[in-house]
């Protein structure tokens, strides 16, 4: 079979682009996901019940990071700013304020 497009991932971002794609009757495409058909299952179709697939082999990969730093920056309306790095010369905070150092902004 051959189709006009192959989109990897059925994420939403890939679900998305295919059904914008599919909106022309004359154009073709076949989406590759890994895994099984999750089709009718609770544990995918319920969105509150997300975390119950986490560790599960037969729906979660299972892919472990090393531990990020990160520093939390909030403000009185509540607007929170993730930095990563020390090493960022200035954090411009979302309400328009600026801190001269990643030290000077968490403090």
């Amino acid at each position: 079979m051959v189709q006009d497009y192959i989109i990897c991932g059925g994420g939403t971002a890939g679900l998305v682009l295919a059904a914008r794609l599919t909106e022309d009757p004359n154009v073709t495409v076949a989406v590759l996901e890994a895994g099984g058909n999750g089709l009718d299952d609770l544990l995918i179709d319920a969105p509150n019940l997300f975390q119950q697939l986490w560790g599960k082999p037969e729906y979660d990969w299972d892919f472990r990071t090393v531990p990020q730093v990160c520093a939390f920056i909030t403000d009185k309306t509540g607007f929170v700013l993730i930095r990563s790095y020390r090493e960022e010369p200035s954090v411009k905070l979302m309400a328009g304020l600026v801190a001269k150092s990643w030290v000077e902004a968490v403090q």
